[in-house]
C-alpha cells in the first residue's frame, strides 16, 4: 500500500477492509530474540527470528501443539500474516528457531517451546 493510499484511508476517503490495522511495529523495529505481543492467525505472542522475518510461537492444530512461524506483515502477501503490537522482553535463548533436521528426523526446539509457554501470560 502506498503512502497516498494510507493517507486516503486515514482521512476516510475509502476503506481497505475491516482487518487492516496501521498500528503495528514495522519489521525494521523488531529485534532478533525479542518476545512480542502480536496479532496473527495462530497465536498471540512470539519470539522474533530475524533470519526468517517471522515470529515463532506455539500453535494448536487438530490436537497437536508445536512451534510455528508467522511471517511479519511487512514481508507482504501471501505469507505476511503477523503484526507485532508490543515488545515485552528479550528471550535469553541463543537458538531462535522451530527446530532442526538431523538424519531425516525433525527435532523441535523444546527449550524455546518451554520458554514461550512459561512467558506467554505476560
Amino acid at each position: 500500500m502506498s503512502n497516498e493510499e494510507i493517507k486516503k484511508t486515514i482521512n476516510g476517503e475509502y476503506s481497505i477492509g475491516r482487518n487492516y490495522d496501521l498500528d503495528y511495529l514495522p519489521m525494521e523495529d523488531c529485534v532478533h530474540g525479542g518476545f512480542y505481543k502480536i496479532r496473527a492467525r495462530n497465536f498471540s505472542c512470539g519470539v522474533y527470528d530475524e533470519k526468517q522475518k517471522a515470529f515463532i510461537g506455539i500453535r494448536y492444530k487438530f490436537g497437536d501443539v508445536f512451534l510455528f512461524p508467522e511471517y511479519h506483515w511487512d514481508t507482504g502477501e501471501p505469507h505476511g500474516t503477523c503484526k507485532p503490537k508490543k515488545f515485552i522482553k528479550m528471550c535469553p535463548l541463543e537458538e531462535i528457531d522451530c527446530g532442526t533436521w538431523k538424519d531425516k528426523v525433525w527435532t523441535e526446539n523444546k527449550e524455546l517451546f518451554d520458554w514461550i509457554k512459561e512467558n506467554k501470560g505476560e
